[in-house]
């Protein structure tokens, strides 16, 4: 009994330590007190850290860790720190939801001179009505439930916007896709 409610406390600890966490930096990036430092770095390595940072989470709740990057992609152009953020951030809403058994997938694709990201899970699928304000904070889905702050995704939109990209939320019959884009490291010319 003593180590139920040892688990109980130690998992409220961890979700009010993200509730702050997510308080806090958004209340920074709301108020503008956030400069990105961009830098190139090589994102599909980035991805597969944070991927390896969940495998074990993904092994218990026996879920598939999937990845799909293309071959040769370009380095991209952003504030390492945040994008990881944004990745974490994402990879906590997939696994939120994702069915046991299911599967979570990375991809990342260059197209039209931009980087693409998306985190794809399977499992009960947003509605459609819901895909615009998934990113409001507090917001959250009707059909979504568990130890959500609903803000975890506003700090991701608020990240890649402030890196002057796009972020945005799909849905089909049996997947969750949230995508977004960010710049290529375009090297300057040597000065001659």
């Amino acid at each position: 009994e003593q180590d139920r409610f040892l688990h109980v406390a130690l998992s409220e600890s961890k979700r009010l330590n993200r509730l702050v966490t997510d308080l806090f930096d958004l209340s920074k990036l709301e108020s503008g007190q956030i400069q990105i430092d961009p830098e190139p770095f090589n994102i599909a390595e980035l991805a597969q850290d944070i991927l390896q940072k969940y495998r074990l989470q993904a092994e218990a709740k026996n879920v598939n860790l999937l990845t799909d990057f293309s071959e040769n992609l370009p380095l991209a152009q952003a504030d390492l720190r945040w994008i990881d953020r944004v990745l974490q951030n994402l990879m906590d809403n997939a696994l939120r939801y994702v069915y046991e058994g299911g599967f979570v997938m990375f991809t990342v694709f260059e197209k039209e001179n931009i980087l693409n990201f998306k985190v794809c899970n399977s499992g009960d699928p947003i509605p459609e009505a819901h895909l615009d304000r998934v990113f409001d904070r507090y917001f959250k889905s009707s059909n979504r439930k568990k130890d959500s702050t609903g803000l975890g995704l506003t700090v991701v939109k608020k990240v890649v916007e402030l890196h002057g990209e796009r972020v945005w939320a799909e849905s089909s019959e049996a997947l969750t896709t949230f995508r977004f884009t960010l710049p290529i490291y375009r090297p300057e010319p040597p000065l001659v």
